[in-house]
């Protein structure tokens, strides 16, 4: 940050992270550069490099986020898989369930009528001569 305050020392330099406000705190490198007696191009080239790693980590970064949220969605899509899968198989087994006791009931109702309509017609072979008097008997009261 430039920042002139009268007496020539123009400007605060950053140096691993603490800011000076004048240059004779500062390591000796960085005072040959800001002389002029430095080497600007390695200082620069040391900056390229920074920025070059910089943009790689970022750039992997970016690789490995992407590569975790696949992994994460096809855990998602294996997972909501597995559930309408177990979700299928007990409807199956509910209707499978509910199909067996209804022809359960539906047998058993049938036996009951089937057993009684056994015994009207073993009551009516027993007894339908005694039904056709009684029948007679009422037609000729009328």
């Amino acid at each position: 940050m430039c920042k002139n305050d009268g007496k020539g020392h123009g400007f605060y330099v950053i140096s691993c992270g603490i800011i000076h406000e004048n240059l004779t705190d500062l390591p000796v490198n960085w005072k040959k550069w800001r002389n002029g007696g430095g080497q600007v191009d390695t200082v620069v080239k040391k900056i390229a490099d920074i920025e070059e790693t910089a943009e790689a980590i970022v750039e992997h970064a970016q690789a490995q986020k992407s590569e975790i949220e696949k992994r994460i969605q096809n855990q998602r899509d294996r997972f909501d898989a597995a559930i309408e899968d177990e979700t299928r198989k007990q409807l199956e087994r509910i209707r499978r369930d509910a199909q067996e006791k209804m022809e359960r009931i539906l047998n058993e109702e049938r036996e009951k009528n089937r057993s009684a309509i056994d015994n009207l017609k073993k009551e009516f072979e027993e007894n339908h001569t005694a039904y056709a008097r009684e029948i007679l008997s009422h037609i000729a009261e009328v």
